[in-house]
Order: structure tokens, then sequence, then C-alpha cells
């Protein structure tokens, strides 16, 4: 399913149909700056807020192009991501670049994706990025100078150039997913509908995903993330569901999504120093995957 097969015609991404959609929660006193240089690119920053306490942004906020929704309470990152289409998407947008609160954009991010999407004979629904990752300090990707197009079965949701249409006719991000795998859901459910699913080799953001625990020097590149309890739970449960729902259609990527999972637990036992609570929430996030009780995590594993 390498090319879309749907009936839906998608427009070309251009500097005028593309808004950019960020959520946040409890963003660090850098995210403004980020903020500003997004700004530099594109014609509208939705900013969806998911911060329960009161947060320091609308003060910041100062620009025409920048639309801030407060949730007023963590709705979870797949429904935040649902709210900013949706308001990117009435205000007249087709594309929208979805990101992570501190990623950090290269400044000629957007002319290099549309270069590169309009270079590419694949049309690609969703076009991910390539980047560097400070917590492991490496590029996901071999990054390319030029723009190269290669398919993928998913991408990270940060950096994504995603068509509107094509994430309203398969049903937008899964709510109930909360937070973590919310991207390879959504990027597996578009292959089963006909869409292209492709990454720009082309490396043109800063990211970070998680802390990695380095275990040794030798093997930073490989060692797992450290994340709160609650996405342990969050991240055990919606693979756990991912691989079960789609296992039939990509079989070798949830068995490689299961193994990731047997490496967490072994992180888990062996380097972790908070075990007990870990080690439940591993368990109540098998528990729950497997009977498909989704949603909020249970609130046990809150930290905020």
């Amino acid at each position: 399913m390498l090319n879309h097969t749907s009936d839906i015609e998608m427009s070309l991404p251009s500097h005028t149909n593309v808004a950019v959609v960020i959520v946040t929660y409890c963003p660090d006193d850098s995210f403004i700056h980020r903020l500003r240089l997004v700004g530099d690119q594109f014609k509208l920053v939705v900013v969806v807020d998911n911060s329960v306490q009161t947060s320091f942004l609308g003060s910041q906020l100062e620009s025409e192009k920048i639309r801030l929704i407060r949730n007023q309470e963590n709705v979870g990152l797949a429904e935040a991501l649902n709210i900013g289409c949706r308001a990117a998407l009435e205000l007249g947008f087709e594309w929208v670049v979805t990101l992570d609160q501190d990623t950090e954009l290269g400044e000629n991010y957007l002319c290099k994706m549309l270069a590169a999407w309009s270079a590419s004979a694949l049309s690609p629904a969703i076009l991910g990025c390539n980047y560097y990752n400070v917590a492991r300090s490496h590029y996901k990707f071999t990054p390319t100078v030029a723009p190269f197009i290669q398919t993928r079965k998913t991408v990270i949701t940060s950096g994504c150039l995603m068509n509107l249409s094509t994430w309203s006719n398969i049903g937008g991000f899964r709510g109930d997913y909360f937070i973590d795998s919310v991207d390879h859901e959504f990027c597996l459910r578009a292959r089963i509908a006909g869409f292209c699913v492709a990454v720009n080799l082309q490396s043109l953001m800063v990211h970070t995903i998680g802390e990695a625990v380095n275990y040794h020097k030798l093997l930073k590149k490989y060692s797992p993330y450290s994340h709160s309890v609650s996405r342990v739970y969050t991240k055990t449960r919606n693979t756990l569901r991912t691989a079960v729902d789609y296992f039939s259609s990509e079989p070798v990527w949830c068995i490689k999504q299961l193994c990731g999972l047997s490496v967490d637990l072994l992180a888990i036992v062996f380097f972790e120093s908070d075990k007990k609570i870990r080690l439940r929430a591993f368990g109540s996030g098998l528990a729950d995957g497997c009977s498909n009780k989704m949603g909020d995590p249970p609130i046990r594993y809150y930290r905020e």
C-alpha cells in the first residue's frame, strides 16, 4: 500500500495552505523562542495547551498568526492534535505540520519539506522528517543533502507534514490512546486506507525522545529511553494494543514492537531504581492493552 488509492484528491502542500499544530504541556522557558522560529516559516501556528496549571503562554503569544487554544486540562496528545487539526481545517488550511513542544525546526524546514514532497512521485499523505536525536546523539536515519523520500511503515508525529483530508477521512488520531503510539497507530491505519506514509531523509530538526539511560557509552545509540511511570503504562498498553490490532496487516513491524517491549521490561528489572512501581505500571499496561481498556492513565500513575 505505497500509493494512496482513496478517492480523495490531495492539494499540493504550499506555504499558503500549510499550518503548524503544536501541543504543549507545561512548556519550559525556551518554548517561546522555539515558537517564534516556527512562526517565521508558517502562515498560521495553532498552539493547543494541555497544561493543568495556569500557563505563562497567554501573555507571550502576541502575534496575529498564532492561535492559542487552552484545554484547561490534560486531554492527551492525540485529542489535542485533533483539536489543532480541526482548527486549522476550519480556517481553510489543507495541510498541517504537527510538532512537539521541545522540537526545534531548522530555519528552512518548510521550504525543504515542500521541495521534497514536490520532487517525489509518491505524493505521500503523511511525510515525516529525519531528525537529530539529542537523547542518543545521533540521527534517526542517515541524513541526505538533497531531498530524498523513502516509504516507511510509520513516522513520528513531530515534524510530520500531514494532509488534513486524509486525517479527516480515516477518523483522526485515536483519542483513547492519550499518549504513546498515537503516531504509529495513525500511520498504520492510513496505510490500510491506501495512503502513502514516507519520510524525508534530510535532517531538518532537533528532537528528543525521552531520556536515554546510558549503561555504556558504546551502547548509547541502542540504550532504552527512560520515561515517567505513567508513560511506562501508556507505552506498554498502546504498543501491545497496536500490535494486536495490526498484526494481520503488518506482522513484522508488530513483532519488532513486541520485542521492544521485552527490552523495556528487562531494562526495568535490571537497571531502573524504582522497579516495583514501574513493573506494576508495565503489568497494568499489558493487562489493559489485552482487554482494550484504553483512555487516560489510571490516577495512580500520574506524576504532575
